[in-house]
């Protein structure tokens, strides 16, 4: 559900600069160039903040080069409706003023044929990097009476572009904060399998962040022997269902087996279907994509559940 209030996007991107930057400093380098003056947005910030990930992540697996980058810029545009025909929308937008987020990277580009699919539920291509969250994505967007577009070119980058309605009623004052409504946790010792390398990076350092102990392992196999290694002595493991090798489904089997009360979180972009024994071994599932907010909540709800 929308939690609906006006604010200003360019706000909810300063706050999130320094874990964006953090997360991917080992693959680009992140500019931001937000405008003075913006209106304000109708919406929900934490929603917003997730179509902000989503893209900056799609644009870091999209790198592979040193030199790197990542343009985020926040600006006001005004469009006629013609303007808008080039947009991904649901209703068509009017003509009038936009808040507009633009995210633009040098990474590997995307084929014609892939790009016309982008936004599709579960179509994923790991050759680009592109898919993950996009159609969620497209649905904020839509909630937001907004519209998307992409343009790309292969061996140079990808631009995405937002437009959200711009909203006369003033932004609150009180700017978003990361730590708002997060449930106070103890230091913990969490084993992360994950392999996408930005998503497995961004994780780590929003919970070292957090003031969490984090081991990192890119398949079953590793997260198995790390496990091993330290005898169970984990506080939670949070796990990806699909990976190469051992999935997360197989790893949580195998550490029940091992380690009995060890919590297990499955993380996935696709909804559980198949293999629901495995499922219900686990002690929470969290869909991708999610805000970090979403996963502190499910964190806390494992380690101290309700008495029922």
């Amino acid at each position: 559900t929308l939690s609906v209030r006006p604010f200003q996007l360019g706000q909810v991107l300063e706050n999130m600069e320094k874990v964006l930057k953090a997360a991917a400093a080992s693959r680009a380098r992140i500019e931001t160039e937000i405008a003075p003056d913006l209106p304000a947005v109708l919406g929900d910030t934490t929603h917003l903040q997730q179509v902000i990930l989503n893209l900056v992540i799609n644009a870091m697996e999209a790198i592979d080069r040193r030199n790197g980058v990542i343009h985020i810029s926040v600006a006001r545009a005004h469009f006629t409706q013609e303007q808008m025909l080039g947009c991904v929308y649901r209703d068509l937008p009017a003509a009038g003023e936009y808040v507009v987020l633009t995210v633009r990277d040098n990474g590997k580009g995307i084929p014609a044929d892939v790009l016309a699919r982008i936004f599709e539920p579960f179509y994923t291509t790991k050759f680009t990097g592109r898919g993950l969250g996009l159609a969620a994505v497209l649905g904020i967007v839509h909630n937001h009476s907004g519209a998307i577009s992409v343009q790309s070119a292969v061996g140079t980058g990808t631009v995405f572009e937002v437009r959200l309605p711009a909203s006369r009623r003033l932004a609150e004052s009180k700017s978003f904060r990361s730590s708002e409504e997060m449930p106070a946790l103890e230091p913990l010792r969490i084993l992360i399998a994950e392999d996408e390398d930005s998503l497995l990076t961004l994780a780590q350092r929003i919970l070292e962040r957090h003031g969490h102990t984090v081991f990192c392992a890119s398949d079953g196999e590793a997260a198995l022997a790390l496990a091993r290694q330290h005898g169970g002595q984990f506080d939670l493991v949070i796990a990806d269902v699909l990976m190469p090798g051992m999935s997360g489904l197989e790893l949580v089997v195998q550490l029940k087996q091992e380690f009995g009360a060890l919590p297990v979180l499955l993380t996935s972009g696709h909804v559980p279907e198949q293999n629901e024994a495995a499922f219900a071994k686990a002690d929470g599932f969290l869909p991708k994509p999610y805000h970090y907010k979403d996963l502190f909540k499910k964190i806390y709800d494992i380690l101290h559940p309700k008495n029922t």
